[in-house]
């Protein structure tokens, strides 16, 4: 006779009824009937002990609930195996379920097998639920859920006796292990369960897909997101090899279902409301042409994320303005591509789009991402083209209209318009990208100017304002009249911890312990992150610091890295000593050969995108930088070390970072379709440390982000601008103007009046602006304005250019590049301790060659001699001195050599312009010096180095052996020319100049010396 083994107490829970004690059983508690409990639930029938020698419990039910043996077998057995379940969830560090599905009636131990599929959740075993199905419905016996509430396995015990019942419901796209059990051999051996079901759960991994977002708020008035249980993403892994599988396609990532929010507001009380369901659109359910939906569908680019969808749904491409504030790698640029191409491939109207980054480095990224677009066909039988403007600040570029997609900064786009571009009229399409940087002192003022002259331009115009999360989003979507959609949703769970002692606490209160491998814990964390096949990101506050840590830590991690990887380091490291000869080359040559690399604005472009591509193809495995590689470059790792929270201020000394700053660099952590989390680690030294870094940055809410148009500084030349280009024509407009602003949006637009009328006197003085009936540009002004220099550079230039001539001043370049030093759109170059005594006998010697000398009782003095050693550089420059006797000498790097470069020949060319203008003696001499700049040649290589491919090496060569210029070069001997500058090179040379060419004697392999070769 088969009998129940199991019961219910009154409260509904499982007990065991043999395990009883006599004493419990002599209770006379009640006990109901596992099977119709829920039929019959309005009169269960007690357990009644039976008085007599074997004092047993049994049931007592009314006839019509009778039970089969095959139904008690059922049920004893689902509950032997669900409390088995149980208790392993409960007391093991790994609880692991195999079955093999292809024996159903002889249970095999997992592993036994190598066709056996096993799940690894890679989620918290806390995180995992079972639970019984017994209604009526028919579902599974026992499931496995995630704490979210999503099934993710489930079990059903079948008994071979018992009839065929109801289909299973709810099961769609979860594995089903089904067991056959006969009630005999149930009853009399007892499966071992131990040994036959399992289920493997990781406790160390975390990985999700899809982050709930309940729509009611917490006490604070924002969204209550659950950071435990923002996402689940199954890997399906096979066991005998562990590779991962296509993971896009998992069921579990297909389907997430999340019912209730879990988060704990600081009330304490579970939230526990209702959560928006994300539901996946395909990209074939778009409103896009077909083109379009191929192009994304060849790129495996199928099912879109769940913050893409939110902004579909907001009306992303129905022309609404949106703003997209979610994290790094969710997606933000698709959907500024949806909306650029949506409107180039439109017949009947086909629209433009503009492209505007913060940084040039990202402006050749997304250059390089679009060119891609060349594929999808427009009805003209052209592909989509794009095209890229970073420099030239005085000129129209009319060019750039044959594009579809210009790629451009903001300040390039503000040049533009002060230049009157004619296609700028024709742009359909704005997408500002990094929009939080409006909170830059730098950069902020440009952009929100250009935004708001671009939005008066084509109040039609369709605005994509790309974000990262920040405090007053819903501010910035109100200043464009644009929908929000906001997201902390993130492709790659982050994890955000402090180390301190030997782990790393997260801010879930779990800990990751981490094995001591060094004295320095950002090296044991590096080591750490190696051994589970991950890459570093690590942040340090300083370029000397970054080029310490990457040298301490290829020593550290040149033992890990394999040989085959070792010979692809090897060739990365001697493109880089390829590039240049100075000494931070060949440290970071040495640096990369062991795996590491450092990163910084002291690096020549071409060393930054060796590392950058390197690390990208996962040879280069650790980068040491400055935040500027946070801000924007595409460049994710596994974990992200903020060693450096700490920045320099020149009036306040060292000063913590912002909290928007450090969520930048975190977000870099985790690589979508690599990694299956992402940790980002500040590190402390005390446990004070630990809660005040947790407090202040990985708990944290983001600052509020506010305009920076305020200033006179910020005014100065964008008000020029405005009133020479005819956005206002008098104060009232120009007030009217502002109110378009971010700014605005913040304050009162009355606030700028006092700010604007003191910047109008200032314009108005150095005859930039007349005042007369409105407010009109001179013929000074539109120049200035063009010139896209501040009007107080300008106003400095004009009178250091009239003060020469009126005291007679024997100018010369040191006299010029002096004077550009001087203005505010010239950083000078900070002043070490040892440069006091040289840069002081300097202008000594060269006392008649400046403008005008402060004494050196005067405050400003210090800013002399800064402005000195920055026009020395220059000198020194020009002067064809080598790159690394400029480095060592004013401890530079050669990144920063071509930054000032640049910014000089700018400065060098407006100075040019204007004493032209002006009718000044030395405008002819700033001419000439601009080239000079440019190149960093001296007079009599300017014509050599004019030609593409001779840079101001190849040029001196040249001109030592007698080839002086471009008749030099068609006449003379081809081989001898072969000779000086390399058989390649020449041959480019020469057809280049039309020179007809002879075969080659002989193939010269010639070693690039310096970046400067190939300019």
């Amino acid at each position: 006779m088969v009998e129940l083994e199991w019961a219910y107490d009154k409260n509904g829970n499982d007990i065991k009824i043999n395990e009883f004690s006599k004493s419990e059983k002599n209770e006379l508690k009640p006990f109901y009937c596992p099977i119709c409990y829920k039929v019959n639930k309005e009169d269960w029938k007690e357990v009644i002990p039976v008085k007599g020698p074997k004092n047993e419990h049994h049931f007592r039910h009314k006839e019509e609930f009778q039970h089969s043996p095959e139904s008690i077998a059922h049920i004893n057995a689902k509950k032997d195996l669900f409390n088995s379940l149980v208790k392993q969830l409960n007391n093991q560090d790994v609880f692991y379920a195999g079955i093999n599905l292809k024996d159903n009636d002889n249970p095999q131990l997992a592993g036994s097998n190598n066709n056996i599929l096993l799940i690894n959740i890679l989620k918290n075993v806390s995180d995992i639920t079972l639970e019984k199905y017994v209604d009526s419905k028919r579902r599974p016996d026992i499931c496995l859920y995630n704490k979210a509430g999503k099934p993710i396995r489930a079990i059903e015990i079948v008994v071979s006796n018992a009839p065929d019942e109801k289909k299973l419901v709810d099961l769609k796209d979860i594995e089903l292990i089904e067991l056959k059990i006969e009630p005999p051999k149930w009853i009399n051996s007892k499966l071992n369960i131990d040994a036959e079901i399992k289920f493997q759960i990781n406790r160390n991994e975390i990985h999700s897909i899809s982050l709930p977002f309940c729509k009611e708020q917490t006490g604070d008035g924002k969204p209550c997101m659950d950071d435990d249980v923002e996402r689940m993403l199954c890997f399906l892994r096979k066991a005998n090899n562990e590779n991962i599988l296509d993971f896009e396609k998992c069921p579990i990532y297909l389907k997430h279902d999340y019912p209730r929010c879990m988060n704990i507001p600081p009330s304490g009380r579970k939230c526990n409301n209702v959560l928006h369901i994300y539901n996946s659109i395909n990209i074939l359910d778009l409103n896009l042409a077909n083109p379009i939906k191929i192009f994304y569908q060849n790129s495996n680019i199928t099912e879109l994320y769940p913050p893409q969808s939110d902004a579909i749904k907001a009306g992303l491409l129905e022309n609404k303005n949106i703003v997209a504030a979610i994290p790094t790698a969710s997606g933000k640029t698709l959907l500024a591509e949806f909306v650029m191409l949506k409107s180039i491939m439109n017949e009947t109207n086909p629209g433009k789009a503009l492209y505007i980054v913060p940084l040039r480095a990202l402006a050749s990224e997304k250059y390089d991402r679009f060119r891609t677009f060349e594929t999808i066909i427009k009805s003209s039988g052209r592909g989509v083209s794009t095209g890229i403007a970073t420099g030239d600040f005085d000129s129209r570029d009319d060019w750039l209209g044959q594009f579809d997609i210009i790629v451009a900064t903001s300040e390039k786009v503000d040049s533009l318009l002060r230049n009157r571009s004619r296609w700028m009229e024709e742009v359909t399409v704005v997408v500002a990208d990094e929009i939080h940087l409006i909170d830059s002192p730098d950069r902020g003022p440009t952009l929100e100017i250009v935004l708001a002259k671009l939005r008066q331009i084509n109040p039609r115009m369709q605005i994509i304002a790309l974000s990262a999360t920040i405090g007053n989003a819903d501010e910035i979507a109100k200043w464009l009249k644009a929908s929000l959609v906001v997201s902390e949703w993130r492709p790659i769970i982050l994890k955000e911890g402090v180390f301190f002692g030997s782990a790393i606490n997260f801010s879930d209160r779990s800990q990751r312990e981490v094995k001591e491998r060094s004295r320095d814990a950002a090296i044991s964390l590096v080591v750490d992150t190696l051994a589970e096949g991950g890459q570093c990101l690590i942040f340090e506050s300083s370029r000397k610091n970054t080029e310490g840590m990457a040298s301490r830590v290829g020593t550290s991690i040149s033992s890990l890295i394999s040989g085959e990887t070792k010979e692809k380091l090897s060739l990365i490291a001697a493109e880089v000593r390829e590039a240049s000869e100075v000494d931070t080359a060949q440290k970071l040559a040495l640096c990369i050969e062991n795996g590491s690399a450092f990163h910084h604005a002291g690096l020549i472009s071409e060393q930054r995108k060796l590392i950058e591509e390197g690390f990208r193809n996962g040879i280069i495995k650790v980068i040491s930088a400055t935040p500027t590689l946070a801000a924007g470059l595409n460049l994710p790792a596994r974990r992200v070390i903020i060693k450096g929270y700490r920045r320099y201020d020149a009036d306040f000394g060292l000063t913590p970072i912002p909290v928007l700053e450090y969520k930048q660099m975190a977000g870099r952590a985790g690589r979508p379709r690599l990694d299956p989390y992402g940790e980002s680690v500040l590190i402390a030294k005390t446990y004070d440390e630990l809660e005040e870094l947790m407090q202040q940055y990985v708990l944290a809410k983001v600052e509020k982000i506010w305009s920076k148009l305020g200033s006179e500084n910020a005014l100065r030349t964008h008000i020029l601008s405005t009133i020479a280009t005819g956005f206002a024509r008098s104060m009232e407009e120009l007030l009217s103007f502002m109110s378009g602003t971010f700014y605005s949006t913040q304050q009162e637009p009355w606030s700028l009046k006092a700010v604007i009328e003191k910047v109008i006197a200032f314009l108005v003085e150095k005859k930039f602006v007349i005042e007369k009936n409105g407010l009109f540009a001179t013929r000074l002004g539109e120049l200035v304005s063009r010139l896209y220099i501040d009007p107080l550079s300008a106003s400095i230039i004009l009178e250091g250019m009239e003060r020469i001539e009126e005291k007679g001043i024997r100018y010369n370049e040191l006299t010029l590049l002096h004077l550009i030093s001087k203005t505010p759109d010239m950083r000078p170059l900070y002043l070490r301790s040892n440069d006091y005594e040289w840069i002081s006998d300097f202008i000594m010697e060269h006392s008649g060659e400046f403008v005008q000398i402060p004494p050196q009782f005067m405050k400003d003095y210090e800013w002399f001699l800064s402005e000195v050693k920055t026009a020395c550089v220059m000198l020194d420059w020009i002067n064809e001195i080598k790159e690394e006797d400029i480095v060592k000498k004013f401890g530079i790097g050669e990144g920063d050599i071509r930054s000032l470069s640049e910014t000089s020949v700018w400065l060098v060319h407006s100075m040019a312009e204007l004493g032209i203008d002006q009718k000044r003696s030395c405008a002819m001499k700033a001419k000439e010096l601009a080239q000079r700049v440019e190149y960093g040649a001296s007079p009599e290589l300017l014509e050599l180095i004019q030609i593409r491919g001779i840079g101001r090496v190849r040029a001196r060569k040249l001109y030592t052996a007698g080839i002086r210029g471009m008749e030099a070069l068609l006449t003379a001997d081809q081989n001898a020319i072969a000779r000086i500058i390399g058989t390649k090179t020449a041959m480019k040379v020469l057809r280049q100049i039309g020179r007809v060419l002879k075969e080659p004697e002989k193939p010269e392999k010639e070693k690039q010396r310096r970046l400067g070769d190939f300019r």
